[in-house]
């Protein structure tokens, strides 16, 4: 769900900075156990771009293109004109994913998405579970101004119109990052899920900090920075109960294991 890389925001220090290809030809051979790009074997991976893949005017151009030549290069180039390979969507037996681009601007508007296209999709080929996916939280989960900047919430109007669109059209999910860290809601009917604690430095939650538009389901209590886990979701779909079951994964610093932490369980709309 975006941010691959450290992308433009490397510090000039680093021997990497600039050098973008070879950024995402790390991360591509870090996630070979997972997804193998040089054959095409294993668990098949979808991307999509966060602020850090996109970056100042002077260089979102060679990292823009960096990007579609090496990570996504193998995504689908169903999305609307000019968003191919970064906004999309594909299906896998009785679900349909939406993954949407939040850094082309629309209508001038960047940390929005391609509305029309997302109306279209959530009327076409609909399967009984629904899942849309973005960089950034729709609903702000932190009080963060840097979070802020290139986030959905910025452009309320926007979002509204966003989040209406899922609510009226049977989305079970919306899937994003961004935030350094694990939190769970939902608003009017749909649930909202960042998961952005896969390993960036993490940062503190405070449930006051959260929307209020947004019914906060988990974790309701605050977590310090130091008390934050690296962890990652699974979600397995149930389509004979119309269930999809959610777990949370968390890893201990201490014991080096991987434990529960967030389990649910969503009705399909």
């Amino acid at each position: 769900m975006g941010d691959l890389v450290n992308g433009w925001e490397l510090t000039k220090a680093s021997p990497m900075a600039g050098n973008y290809t070879g950024q995402f030809e790390n991360w591509m051979k870090y996630v070979a156990p997972i997804h193998n790009y040089a054959d095409g074997t294993g668990i098949p991976l979808y991307v999509i771009r966060g602020n850090h893949e996109d970056g100042p005017d002077q260089t979102i151009a060679p990292l823009l293109n960096a990007y579609l030549a090496t990570a996504a290069a193998g995504m689908p180039a169903n999305g609307p004109p000019g968003e191919e390979k970064l906004t999309y969507s594909f299906t896998h037996k009785g679900a349909k994913f939406l993954m949407n681009d939040n850094y082309i601007a629309h209508n001038g508007l960047k940390e929005t998405v391609n509305q029309s296209w997302v109306n279209g999709q959530l009327t076409q080929d609909t399967r009984p579970f629904t899942f849309v996916f973005g960089h950034s939280p729709a609903y702000a989960v932190v009080n963060d101004t840097e979070e802020d900047d290139y986030a959905i919430d910025v452009n309320p109007l926007q979002r509204d119109i966003f989040w209406q669109s899922m609510a009226g059209n049977n989305v079970s999910a919306y899937f994003c990052g961004h935030a350094h860290l694990y939190v769970r809601g939902e608003s009017r009917g749909v649930t909202q899920i960042v998961s952005g604690n896969a390993g960036a430095h993490a940062i503190p939650f405070d449930p006051a900090n959260v929307d209020p538009a947004l019914t906060l389901e988990y974790p309701k209590k605050t977590i310090t920075k130091n008390d934050q886990r690296v962890g990652y979701l699974v979600i397995t779909v149930h389509e004979g109960t119309g269930t999809i079951d959610g777990v949370e994964k968390q890893l201990n610093p201490v014991t080096g294991s991987w434990e529960t932490g967030d389990t649910f369980t969503i009705k399909a709309r």
